[in-house]
Parts: C-alpha cells; structure tokens; sequence
C-alpha cells in the first residue's frame, strides 16, 4: 500500500504523508516471496533466515517510531517498558500500525531526502467477548488493557492509540476506517501532541 495524502502539519515545517508509514509490515516480510528463495536441492535457510532478519528489522524500525511519539506526547511519557510491551508490539507484530510520515528540510527549506514519524494509529480487531470487556472498561472509564492475543481475536475494529497533529489523525483515522470496512471504535480520546 503506497498511497499517499499530502498534508500540512502545524506542528512541524514538514510535508506529511499518511499511509502504511513506507515500511513492510512484520507479517508482509515473514511470507513467501520470489526473493530470497533458495534453489531446488538447497536447504532453504538462507532464504528464510533474510526473511527473518527483514521482518526484525522493520519491527525495529515500527517500534522506533512507536516510541519516538510516545515520548513527544506529555500523556504518554510516564508508560513503562511493560506497557510498551503489551500496547505496543502486539500491534507490530499484527501489522495494525499505521502512520503519517514528513519529509525534513533543511535550514534552506529544501527536502533532505528523510522522513520522521509524525502521527500514528494502532488499532485492534477483537471478538465479542473482548469487545464487551472494552466497552466496559470504557463505560467504568478504566484504562485500557489488551492481552496479546486480544490484539487479534475477532474482526470487530477498535481504534487503541491516536497520538499526533489532528489533521493527522484524522486522516490515518480515515484511511483506517476505509480499510477496516467498519465504523471502527474508539477506545480514548485522541492525544495531539506538542512536538
């Protein structure tokens, strides 16, 4: 998927752009493809073992960027390793991530040729006995907790994390909803941040 929005950011001078944030996604980079395969009558490991590399490095690369927002936002500073572990990777490695990207410039105002994560969405698709736990947590305004095969028990939508400018996350919330199919649910309120 490499469609991509151009927006303004009031936050930061950059151009942004929304979509599957450029990276492959863990699950994409673990599959079968015509790279990387080994000849008939080899053993097959090297093909899979750049698979495997491939895929943890755009974990990595996925969680970096989680990271690199949660800091930025005053909200979220205060999350332990622990939190990151079951609200973070679980999504990663579900490929329910999504973010907006801006292009650097430099002092001249021309593009440097990088890009920076500038908002993000992680989302879960749960059964309905999940869904009625997080509606309940929601109503008894509880803080959300997933265990890691939540995350991807059923096909109901939630929206888990919004963090970013909300021009930005409008526009990841929309593309989400489009490729979700269903009016997702929103667990918390979305967070902009300062940066």
């Amino acid at each position: 998927m490499t469609e991509q929005v151009e927006a303004a950011s009031s936050a930061t001078s950059a151009e942004a752009a929304t979509g599957s944030s450029g990276m492959v996604r863990p699950r994409e980079a673990m599959e079968p493809s015509g790279e990387g395969k080994s000849s008939p009558g080899s053993s097959g490991k090297t093909g899979n073992n750049v698979q495997i590399a491939q895929a943890v490095k755009n974990l990595n690369a996925g969680f970096g960027e989680v990271v690199g927002l949660l800091m930025r936002d005053p909200k979220c500073r205060h999350l332990s390793l622990a939190d990151l572990e079951w609200l973070v990777l679980p999504a990663l490695a579900a490929n329910q991530m999504m973010s907006a990207r801006g292009k650097v410039k430099d002092k001249a105002g021309n593009e440097a040729g990088l890009t920076v994560p500038l908002a993000l969405v992680l989302w879960a698709k749960v059964s309905e006995e999940v869904d009625q736990k997080l509606e309940a947590q929601k109503k008894a305004g509880a803080p959300l907790r997933l265990a890691p095969g939540d995350w991807t028990s059923g096909d109901i939508p939630w929206l888990v994390l919004s963090l970013g400018p909300k021009e930005l996350q409008a526009k990841l919330q929309e593309k989400l909803d489009e490729e979700t199919g269903a009016g997702i649910k929103v667990f918390a309120a979305s967070k902009e941040s300062e940066a």
